[in-house]
């Protein structure tokens, strides 16, 4: 079934009040499931990508669903390598499809277009967007109220989750 019409859900990271890891590649990636998830409202959450995957994945599961799509930034970028890489180890180990990957050159309107072309793909099976700064993620959430609005996928079905926001990047993706 579909979440109910009524809830939300979006999920982002304040990057103004998160707790860094050591910035060492290597360590990033080892350290980052040791961090934990500090939730500021329902919507808008500090977490880096194995927490928010991990929420994503529970509201996945709620919802009876298990298809997850990636807007990223620049495939060749070294930190989003890494952001793709810690959703991708949570999203294996909860049991969560990646059904595609899609660079966005961190351009508002290509992410925005991707969006949209993602939910027409995917459209009532996908249950999340993962998206790894605010940038990319208002747009894409822009594209789930209007698939939202045009029917194409059912109120609160598919959330907007982003780790790398402003608290105004927050309240925008809600």
């Amino acid at each position: 079934g579909h979440a109910p019409a009524t809830k939300t859900r979006h999920s982002c990271q304040s990057a103004d009040q998160r707790r860094r890891p050591e910035r060492h590649p290597a360590r990033l990636a080892i350290r980052a499931d040791a961090i934990t998830s500090r939730i500021s409202s329902p919507l808008c959450c500090r977490a880096y990508p194995p927490n928010i995957t991990t929420r994503a994945a529970a509201d996945c599961k709620a919802a009876g669903k298990t298809k997850i799509a990636l807007i990223n930034g620049p495939s060749t970028d070294p930190w989003n390598v890494l952001y793709q890489t810690g959703v991708k180890n949570v999203a294996d180990a909860q049991g969560l499809e990646i059904v595609d990957v899609t660079d966005s050159k961190w351009q508002a309107d290509l992410a925005n277009q991707q969006a949209a072309t993602l939910l027409q793909q995917h459209g009532k099976d996908l249950c999340a967007l993962m998206l790894p700064w605010d940038v990319i993620a208002i747009p894409a959430s822009q594209a789930v109220k209007k698939a939202e609005q045009a029917g194409t996928i059912a109120p609160g079905s598919v959330g907007v989750y982003s780790i790398d926001s402003s608290i105004d990047g927050c309240n925008a993706i809600k």
